[in-house]
C-alpha cells in the first residue's frame, strides 16, 4: 500500500463519513465494478466514456473538475491510461488513489513485446486489460470494498455485502461463459492485439497469435507473414478485432484464408451502464467468439 493511500485511509478513519464519497474512475468497466460495491451510497463518475480510446482522448474541463473534487480516484493504472498520471497527481492530490494494477491478490500477465512492433504507446511490462478475468474482478471488488470501508466506516458492512453479492454474480458469469465455450474448445483464433490475455487464461482459450501488441501500433511485414503461416498451419478460422484497432490489418491477415472477422469490445460500450457491465463484457466476448468459431 502506498504512503499516500495509507495516510488518506488513516485520516478518514478518524471520523465517520458525513457526506457521500465522491468517486471518479478512469474507464467504464472500472466504473461498473465500483458501482457494484457502493450501490446507492455514492455516485461514480467515469472520465473516459465507454468506447473512447485512451490513446487520443483529450480531457475536458469537467474531467479536471471531477478530479479536483474527488475523494477517491480508481484507475487501472499507467499501463492503460498513462495520460491520466499527471492530472491525478496534480488535480486529485487530496484524494485517495487506487491504482488497481498495483493491488494484490491477483496474477498479472507479462507482456510479450515483439521486436518488429514498435509501440510508441508503451503499456509497460504488464498487460493492463485485467478486468477481463473473473478472478481478477473478484480480487479488485474486494480491494475496493476494503478501501472504501476504511474511508467510510459507517457503511463498511454494506460495501462488504455488495462486494460479496458481486462476487456471486462473477461466479455465475464464469459458469455461463464456460457453457457458451463448451462446444468450441480447441477452435483456433487470433486477435487484433494483445488485449484478451486474461480472458484467454481464465477460460483456457488461448489465441494462436496477435496481429499487433498494441491497438496503437502497426505490425511489421515479417510478423504478418509469420502470422499467416501460423493460421494456415493451425487452421485458424476466426480473427477477433476490437473498436480501438483498425480492421484493415485483420482484413490483410484474413485474405485468402477463409477466416471470419468478428468484433469484441473489452470496454463493453454497447452494454447497459451499472454493475452488470463488467461481468457482461466477459459473457459478450465468449458469445462472439463461440459464434465466430462455429462452422
Amino acid at each position: 500500500m502506498s504512503i499516500r493511500l495509507a495516510t488518506a485511509l488513516t485520516l478518514a478513519a478518524t471520523s465517520l463519513q458525513a457526506e457521500p464519497l465522491r468517486i471518479v474512475t478512469d474507464t467504464a468497466p472500472i466504473q461498473s465494478m465500483v458501482q457494484a460495491v457502493v450501490g446507492d451510497l455514492a455516485e461514480v463518475e467515469v472520465l473516459l466514456p465507454a468506447g473512447a480510446s485512451p490513446h487520443d482522448y483529450a480531457m475536458r474541463p469537467s474531467d479536471a473538475i471531477a478530479l479536483e473534487n474527488a475523494d477517491v480516484v480508481v484507475w487501472v493504472g499507467h499501463g492503460l491510461t498513462p495520460f491520466l498520471e499527471d492530472p491525478i497527481e496534480t488535480l486529485a492530490k487530496d484524494a485517495t488513489v487506487v491504482e488497481l494494477l498495483d493491488t494484490e491478490g491477483w496474477l498479472p500477465i507479462e507482456l510479450d513485446h515483439h521486436d518488429d512492433d514498435h509501440d510508441e504507446h508503451d503499456h509497460g511490462a504488464v498487460d493492463p486489460h485485467a478486468w477481463l478475468a473473473p478472478d481478477v474482478q473478484s480480487a479488485w471488488v474486494m480491494t475496493l470494498a476494503n478501501t472504501l470501508g476504511q474511508l467510510d466506516p459507517s457503511n463498511a458492512a454494506t460495501y462488504q455485502f455488495n462486494a460479496a453479492t458481486q462476487t456471486t454474480a462473477i461466479i455465475d458469469t464464469q459458469s455461463a461463459v464456460e457453457e457458451v465455450l463448451a462446444d468450441v474448445r480447441g477452435g483456433q483464433f487470433v486477435v487484433s492485439h494483445d488485449a484478451l490475455g486474461y480472458f484467454e487464461r481464465a477460460f483456457d482459450m488461448p489465441a494462436a497469435g496477435a496481429i499487433t501488441i498494441s491497438d496503437a501500433s502497426a505490425p511489421g511485414a515479417a510478423h504478418i507473414i509469420e502470422l499467416r503461416q501460423i493460421m494456415q498451419d493451425l487452421d485458424v478460422t476466426c480473427i477477433l478485432v476490437d473498436p480501438q484497432t483498425s480492421p484493415k490489418w485483420a482484413q490483410v491477415v484474413a485474405e485468402g484464408t477463409g477466416a471470419k472477422v468478428a468484433m469484441v469490445d473489452p470496454q463493453g460500450a454497447a452494454l447497459p451502464d451499472g454493475p452488470i457491465r463488467s461481468t457482461g463484457i466477459m459473457l459478450d466476448i465468449a458469445t462472439v467468439l463461440a459464434d465466430c468459431l462455429k462452422e
